[in-house]
């Protein structure tokens, strides 16, 4: 699945404030709410967040989610849903799940094989390549998930 380019560039980080704090299943009270939009501004601002664009990581992330990224912490494991660098694209980044792990190099998947680009065409990535592990969901519809 191809992302669109970082939340920041994509969409209006003051559109994701106004979603946030409206919605309730963010957080039962207002600091919870407060916290999280907090959390995920802050990604925002550092490039953190990427919007989905395509169909192939369907039924976990469809197009119009935006996903937060956790860029440091634990090593990615099989079943993981992580951001990576394109392979065949300069500039583009992918979502994926992570499928095995080789010692130096990653193999991702899509979730509906029929429809996205993945190890299976490129071969495997190296773990360099991986810009981190999808931690949240905001789906197109305001509901914030973890993953």
């Amino acid at each position: 699945m191809d992302l669109g380019r970082s939340l920041s560039q994509t969409l209006d980080p003051t559109w994701v404030g106004r979603t946030l704090v409206g919605r309730t299943l963010v957080g039962r009270t207002l600091v919870g709410r407060t916290l999280v939009v907090r959390a995920l501004v802050k990604r925002v601002a550092r490039g953190w967040c990427y919007a989905v664009a395509g169909d192939s990581m369907r039924p976990t992330l469809g197009p119009g989610d935006v996903v937060a990224v956790r860029k440091r912490g634990r090593a990615p494991r099989v079943g993981d849903v992580v951001v990576v660098r394109d392979p065949e694209r300069s500039g583009k980044v992918l979502v994926k799940r992570v499928r095995s792990l080789g010692r130096a190099t990653v193999a991702v998947g899509s979730d509906d094989l029929a429809a996205g680009r993945d190890s299976r065409h490129f071969g495997s990535v190296p773990r360099s390549a991986i810009l981190g592990r999808v931690v949240v969901v905001l789906s197109r519809d305001g509901r914030l998930r973890c993953v």
